[in-house]
């Protein structure tokens, strides 16, 4: 009868160590890479893991829930993992790394790894981010005298306004400002004193808007076109053939 009793308590330690075994080759993350919005998210993937985990980013902007960081046995339906990346604010696309590392005690060094992929483009030049930016006008035209003109520029972020001439100045106080639902823009020029027998020519100036975000990054950007006419002999051309572009 002893006999008997010591065969079953060994076959059942053996049960036991071969469970140990087939979990200790569990480990899995699914999916493997993710591709998250420009604009920031809140998302997660699946990880089965037997006994201990650790899970690392990377990277600052991407952020794994605290929760998450450190585990014990995701149990055969696997866990959730959750992170949050922030928005990219930068100039081109951008790529975390997220280290799940398989530990049996929470000190030990090393261990078994798994990888998921982060990628996630930019928010500059994406239609939603460049609708916070408008201007009123999109071209001007005039004679050969001097004046000012005015736009209103609208911008849910902080604005810059330059010209490309010497001619042609933007006010001071509205070269910059912060987000604004309508702010007039004013700028001066000068008058244009080449002559052209023929009336036809002139000069143009370009005054570029733009979104700024706080660490200088420039999200989106717009133009107004200034068209100003030359001297038709000793009369200026009259203002009126250019009616369909003037914006007063």
């Amino acid at each position: 009868a002893s006999g008997k009793t010591l065969k079953v308590d060994v076959l059942q330690e053996a049960s036991e160590l071969d469970e140990e075994e087939e979990w200790d080759h569990f480990f899995t993350v699914s999916p493997k890479s993710l591709t998250v919005s420009p604009l920031g998210e809140k998302t997660s993937f699946v990880l089965m893991c037997w006994p201990l985990w650790v899970v690392e980013s990377d990277s600052d902007w991407c952020v794994i829930n605290s929760a998450d960081v450190l585990g014990y046995n995701t149990g055969a339906g696997g866990k959730r993992i959750t992170f949050t990346v922030a928005p990219n604010l930068g100039n081109s696309p951008r790529k975390a790394i997220i280290t799940v590392t398989k530990k049996f005690l929470p000190d030990d060094t090393g261990g078994e790894t798994r990888k998921v992929e982060v990628e996630q483009a930019m928010i500059a030049g994406r239609a939603a981010m460049e609708a916070n930016l408008s201007v009123s006008h999109e071209s001007f035209a005039v004679g050969v005298s001097s004046g000012t003109r005015s736009f209103t520029l609208k911008c849910g972020t902080n604005w810059t306004v330059k010209s490309d001439s010497s001619w042609l100045r933007i006010d001071d106080a509205c070269k910059s400002g912060s987000a604004t639902e309508g702010t007039e823009i004013t700028f001066s020029f000068d008058q244009y004193t080449e002559r052209d027998e023929f009336g036809v020519g002139g000069r143009t100036a370009i005054i570029t808007s733009q979104a700024v975000l706080q660490d200088g990054t420039v999200v989106a950007s717009k133009t107004v076109t200034f068209w100003q006419t030359t001297i038709m002999g000793s009369r200026e051309t009259p203002q009126m053939l250019y009616a369909w572009v003037v914006h007063d």
